[in-house]
């Protein structure tokens, strides 16, 4: 399968991983989705965090990351020409902007079988699944940290790979996470 050779180019086989793509800019909220990240791994220990594009923010960006002490977690991809390989790697799409227009990432993500946590700002004309969860940006770092949890554990497509290199042993990513 080709989510093997992903996870293995990127040295994520024995992580979950949660991704957003889009520029590093302001409508994104890319500090926003750090704290909520660095939330989410306090629960979800084996988790990573890919960002593709880049944007105006890249540098703020890098050195916020640095200030959490995340740079083992968080990846900055940059712009990739292999965008659809990446989101066979994802198990969960990540998207807290401010605002979007008909966001494509979305639909590609929906398409690639990704649960979704993205904020209520995002139009609901992009949903064509049960994948996506609509959160408010008016809700703590901590309560979207737990809507990412919860699209990850709902991702059957993604947990079947638990025996297959990612919490080892056939045991899943989550089974030492009380439920």
């Amino acid at each position: 399968m080709l989510f093997r050779s992903v996870l293995s180019w990127m040295n994520a086989t024995d992580k979950f991983v949660v991704g957003t793509v889009g520029r590093l800019a302001e409508q994104k909220n890319p500090f926003f989705a750090i704290d909520v990240f660095k939330c989410l791994l306090k629960n979800v220990p084996s988790v990573e965090y890919w960002w593709v594009g880049n944007g105006p923010l890249e540098e703020r960006v890098k050195t916020y990351i640095e200030e959490k002490k995340l740079t083992k977690y968080i990846k900055l991809l940059g712009s990739r020409n292999d965008t659809v390989e990446l989101y066979q790697g994802m198990d969960a799409f990540f998207l807290p902007s401010f605002f979007e227009g008909l966001p494509v990432t979305g639909v590609e993500a929906q398409a690639m079988g990704l649960s979704m946590v993205v904020s209520d700002t995002v139009t609901r004309e992009m949903v064509y699944t049960d994948l996506v969860d609509y959160v408010s940006l008016n809700d703590t770092p901590e309560a979207w940290a737990s809507r990412l949890e919860i699209a990850l554990r709902k991702n059957v497509k993604r947990e079947r790979r638990g025996g297959e290199g990612r919490g080892g042993e056939g045991k899943g990513i989550f089974s030492n996470i009380l439920i």
